[in-house]
């Protein structure tokens, strides 16, 4: 299934936050203490939360990246358990962000 209207490669965040919209869920990201098997590596830590479902932090050394690695996270347990995934959501396999369907977005 093929995303008919993108033009543009978005981030993480903005994926799970359109798929969020498209199935009028929220989607909510907090930040937590990073957990102890990443306290020593890691500064920041969030997690993504879609339709009251708390998915496993993402960790990052900004809070940023923490962010973004909680809506990869997020966004990739959705794909692998096929959860209500819209027709017109296309997510890329190698990236998954969305593109034009080339499955290239570099």
């Amino acid at each position: 299934m093929l995303l008919k209207n993108a033009l543009f490669c978005v981030s993480q965040i903005s994926a799970i936050f359109e798929y969020g919209s498209i199935l009028k869920v929220k989607v909510e990201f907090r930040e937590v203490a990073v957990s102890d098997r990443n306290a020593g590596q890691f500064a920041f830590a969030c997690q993504c939360e879609v339709a009251g479902k708390t998915y496993p932090q993402g960790v990052g050394n900004t809070k940023k990246k923490a962010k973004t690695a909680a809506a990869r996270i997020a966004m990739d347990t959705i794909l692998e358990q096929g959860l209500n995934i819209p027709g017109e959501l296309f997510v890329c396999a190698n990236c998954r962000l969305h593109c034009n369907g080339k499955l290239s977005c570099f």
